[in-house]
């Protein structure tokens, strides 16, 4: 596995600089390391936060890149080569989502990620643990099999969680909302039919997993369990640029939860 850790002169995050190296030593994965700097004349300061985060990396072995211009557009430029399997990028709880991303992503990162992106926020020193999360009446196949992935090569357990929305049973397929979650597997509803598909994407790559479905608001439901379960890594679908009239009402799951979660989340395009 291919990894592109991407770092910024500010804010400098160590967190994700922390779980990065982690990744690569439980992976044994490649890891490159982006550095942008805004101007030539900070190159002294650049040096500096680039020392700083080579300490941090220790006897990981790096590909380091250093490059001038706008964040954006030369993290785009990297990802673009086809080169990497995951992004990792740090975000500060104490800006605001919108502005944390500006600072060092573009929203069409996570919006439309060509690679799986992996934020993060607080430290995590490895991941063991992980909620992968689907929602609606269909399981996003790649959000699955991304979680499933990685949870392979990390040895990582997972629980596969289903939030549906509370709306009536006629539209869900479901007779009771309070079906438990091995009577709703014997039903052949496309709900059971895909929940099952995402049990055979985990028994496939042989990771030990466990399914839960809930009911409720899919931001409040997936940080309960992520709270509850102490998780170590949520895996989730992006937004999209595009968004129903269920999503509308509920706001972007996505923003929400990595604006809210102490774990790091990792959002798989569709």
């Amino acid at each position: 596995m291919n990894l592109l850790l991407f770092v910024v002169e500010h804010p400098f995050l160590e967190p994700a600089v922390k779980l990065a190296r982690s990744l690569a030593k439980q992976s044994d994965s490649r890891l490159t390391l982006l550095f942008a700097r805004w101007e030539e004349k900070g190159q002294q300061r650049a040096q500096t936060a680039l020392k700083e985060a080579q300490a941090i990396l220790g006897d990981q072995k790096i590909d380091a890149k250093v490059a001038t211009g706008k964040p954006v557009e030369l993290l785009f430029d990297e990802i673009e080569t086809g080169r990497y399997d995951m992004l990792v990028v740090g975000a500060s709880k104490r800006l605001g989502f919108l502005k944390k991303v500006a600072d060092s992503v573009d929203s069409r990162v996570l919006k439309e990620p060509a690679i799986p992106v992996m934020v993060v926020t607080e430290e995590r020193p490895e991941i063991k643990r992980m909620l992968i999360c689907t929602g609606g009446q269909e399981i996003s196949e790649p959000v699955v099999k991304a979680g499933a992935d990685l949870a392979e090569v990390l040895g990582a357990e997972a629980t596969l969680l289903h939030v549906g929305s509370n709306m009536p049973s006629m539209y869900s397929g479901l007779d009771e909302m309070e079906e438990t979650t091995e009577e709703l597997l014997d039903t052949d509803t496309p709900l059971a039919r895909n929940l099952r598909r995402g049990a055979e994407i985990l028994a496939d790559h042989e990771v030990p997993a466990e399914l839960d479905v809930e009911h409720g608001i899919v931001a409040e439901e997936i940080l309960r369990e992520s709270e509850e379960g102490d998780y170590d890594l949520i895996v989730m679908g992006a937004s999209g640029a595009r968004v129903n009239f269920l999503g509308w009402l509920q706001g972007d799951v996505t923003s929400e939860v990595i604006d809210r979660s102490p774990a790091p989340v990792l959002i798989v395009g569709h």
